[in-house]
């Protein structure tokens, strides 16, 4: 199982999607490209961009597809 620690870097390339498990208050720091994102349980999805932050607001999966060449931070 991967863990998604503070300082975690996730590179993406275009379409690439992953699922963050319980990383509820972590903040999500994009430093290239955009990423899209949901939350298990909740309808409203999220889409990050170069220099955007987002926290985590959820227990449970959170997914991310990055909708170009992306890299972020878990932090």
């Amino acid at each position: 199982m991967v863990r998604y620690e503070s300082g975690t870097v996730v590179v993406l390339t275009a379409r690439e999607a992953i699922t963050l498990p319980n990383v509820r208050g972590a903040t999500l720091r994009v430093t290239n490209g955009t990423v899209w994102l949901t939350q298990e349980h909740d309808r409203k999805d999220v889409v990050l961009r170069k220099g955007d932050n987002w926290v985590v607001e959820k227990d449970g999966a959170t997914v991310v597809e990055a909708q170009s060449d992306a890299l972020f931070c878990v932090v």
